[in-house]
This record gives structure tokens, sequence and C-alpha cells, in this order.
């Protein structure tokens, strides 16, 4: 609090209270003004710089928390300023501490902005499912950048380290100010003539200003008919444009571009290695493989003398010759020794020696055999054989054995 009955007052007090009064003012604690930016200064911490119009001038002061804002004024321009107007106790300076700046006329530019990309947004336009990829490994690509802007050698540059095989086309054009979008389309129209395997459109960082040809509704349609994959390479990961939202893939910066869409020819040499490597090792797994039979082989008898093996099979071909002579022999003697066997006991039960120990055999005229007492009837004629010769008789009578 202020002393009101001192005999004099201390600056800092004054200042002080002065602060106060102003910080307490409602109306100063959120307020938006108009001016001309002059003697601009940017620091690591702060940007500091003053606005004017005709008749004053007014010092502000940016504390920057954690990065620049993405429209950073230079003298001259026309900005609105939104913050808190103070007063710095130290120097006792009159300021206005900003939260928020832009360029005049900004705010109907991002209405408008905003409204056309959530109209392109209805339409589809960029929908991932419109999203096609870049082939593994591209042989042309279109470069469409500023002519010797840096984009446009850090793509030159990481590509010739990166994947020399592809080949570039270079398109020139402006990438920023009035006739940017005009000489953009026509790039554009140059590069879907060529038989290409993609397009790199790029431009590198800038202001929200510098990068409004990027968000011209017509060279946004225009990148959308692209009959090859497009990878957009525009600002940086504070600016995004429509062009960067209808492109196939969206880069932080020209080198990050080449990245994404190309092989890297160091890591193809080495796979190249590495699958030469497997294929050695197969190929002497496959090897290994054969080379053991092979030696095995190789000590076989008949590897060594292939006469000695000859005879040795000779050999062996008359052992086994002779054995089937002898088992053949061997047969023959056993069959002979039972057919004589079988021959005396077919003997034995011959009729001629059944007659030779007092035994007949009676038939009847036409030669049947008597064998019943039940075959024969009185009056038949029968005849005898004997073991002598043979005899004819009359049944007179016959008699059934007794029961």
């Amino acid at each position: 609090m202020l002393n009101t009955n001192p005999p004099y007052l201390r600056v800092r007090e004054i200042n002080a209270y002065a602060k106060n009064v102003l910080d307490e003012q409602a109306f100063l604690q959120h307020v938006t003004i108009r001016g001309e930016v002059s003697n601009f200064k940017k620091y690591p911490t702060a940007l500091y710089f003053s606005i004017k119009d005709q008749e004053a001038r007014l010092n502000v002061v940016m504390f920057l928390y954690k990065q620049f804002p993405a429209y950073l004024p230079k003298d001259g321009d026309d900005v609105l300023i939104t913050g808190q107007v103070t007063l710095y106790v130290k120097d006792g300076s009159f300021q206005l501490n900003a939260r928020q700046i832009q360029r005049f006329g900004e705010g109907d530019q991002l209405l408008a902005l905003q409204q056309l990309k959530e109209k392109l947004a209805k339409e589809g336009l960029f929908d991932a499912t419109r999203k096609r990829t870049f082939i593994p490994y591209p042989r042309h690509l279109v470069v469409i950048a500023g002519q010797d802007s840096a984009a446009l050698k850090d793509i030159t540059a990481n590509m010739a380290r990166r994947f020399p095989l592809v080949k570039l086309t270079i398109l020139p054009a402006k990438v920023q100010g009035a006739l940017a979008v005009g000489s953009l389309t026509n790039a554009l129209q140059k590069a879907y003539t060529l038989p290409a395997d993609g397009l790199i459109l790029a431009r590198g960082g800038g202001s929200e200003e510098d990068l409004s040809a990027f968000n011209d509704e017509n060279l946004v349609r225009l990148l959308a008919t692209s009959p090859f994959p497009v990878v957009a390479a525009i600002g940086h990961e504070i600016n995004t444009s429509l062009c960067d939202l209808v492109a196939d893939v969206r880069a932080s910066t020209p080198t990050a571009a080449v990245e994404l869409i190309t092989p890297d020819v160091r890591d193809i040499l080495q796979e190249i290695h590495g699958a030469r490597q497997q294929a050695i090792v197969g190929l002497e797994r496959t090897l290994e493989r054969i080379r053991l039979p092979l030696q095995r082989f190789a000590l076989h008898p008949v590897m060594k003398s292939p006469f000695a093996s000859f005879q040795i099979q000779k050999e062996k071909t008359k052992s086994f010759s002779l054995r089937v002579q002898q088992a053949m022999q061997w047969q023959i003697q056993s069959w002979k020794l039972e057919t004589k066997s079988l021959k005396e006991k077919l003997q034995v039960l011959s009729p001629s020696r059944i007659l030779d120990r007092g035994f007949s055999l009676t038939m009847t005229e036409d030669g049947r055999v008597m064998k019943s007492i039940h075959d024969i009837q009185p009056g038949m004629k029968v005849t005898t054989q004997l073991k002598d010769g043979m005899m004819t008789a009359e049944v007179i009578e016959t008699k059934p054995k007794e029961k």
C-alpha cells in the first residue's frame, strides 16, 4: 500500500502503485490493439517491439514460454496485438504484455481458410481411404520446389546420398507471392504428363502468409487429381496447409520427404550382403550333405580296386551257385527216397500180394467185385481170381453171416 502521509515517495512505490491501478482495470487485462510494428527485436526468451499509429506509440513485450509464434511480425506490418496493458515497475514504462499476434485482417482469412478446409473435408479430399503408398523402389520422381531453394537442395542432396538410382525431374516453381498459385499449377500440369512413380511438392518453412498459395482451392483440387502418389513437405510441424492434407504422405521437412518414400541404398546393400551370406551357408550345407555319402562311397572296395571287387562278386556268385546245386541234389535225393518208400507201401497193398497170401477175389460176369453176400444170388455165375489163375462157378446157395 502507498503511504498517504509521507514527506516524500520512492520511485518504486509510485511505479508499483500505478501498476496496481492498471492491473485492477478489467478492461485492460484483455485488450486487442491495432498498430504498425516498429523496432522489432527477437531474443531467445522474448520479443520486444512497438506498435504505433499516426498519433501515439506503445511498447510491446511477448515472453516466450515454449516456442516462437507461427507468425513473427516485422517492421511496418499492420498487426493486432492481444494482451494486458500494464506498467513495468523497474523503469516505469507503460507497455502491453502480448499473448497473441496476428496480421490485421488475418482473422477473416483464417475464418475463410477454415470454411474451405471443412468444405473440402466433406467432399472427402482428405480421407485416409484416398491415400496411396509409394512403390518400394521408385524409378522416376518429380520434384516441384522453388528454384535454387534450400528445400530443393536438401532433396537433391539427400536423394543422391540415400537412393541415387532414382531419376529426378526438377520442375522449378514460385512458392510464395502473387504469382505462386499460377506457377505451381503449371508445374503440376506438366508433372502429370510424365511417366513418374511419385511427386514431391516442397517449400520448407515460412509464415502463414508465405504458405498461403498452398491453401488455394484450385491448386488443392488439382493436386487431388494426381495420377501418382504425392508427398508434401510444405512448412514445418506447426504449419499445415491444405496441400499437406490432400497429399498421400505429409513430411515435416524436405529431407523427411526423401526418407519417407525411398529406401536407403546402404540398407539395400546390407540386405544383399545378408542374402549372399545366407546363400553361401545354404550352398555349403547342401554340398556337405552331398559330400558325406560320396566320401562313404569312395571308401567302398569297388572304388579302391574295381577288378578286386569284381573277383569278390564272382567268388560270391560261384559259392552261391554251388550251394544251389547242392541244395537241388539233396532235394532230388530226398524225393527219390520218399518215392521209393511210397512205392513199397503201394506194393504191400497191391492185390497180387494179397492173392499171394491165400486170399481170392470174386467178381460177377461183368467184372464187378463182390464185396457183400447180399450182392450174390443163387444161380449167378461168378469168376474167382486166385494166386495162379481163375475159375468160373455157379452159385448154388448163399449163407449170410450170423449176427
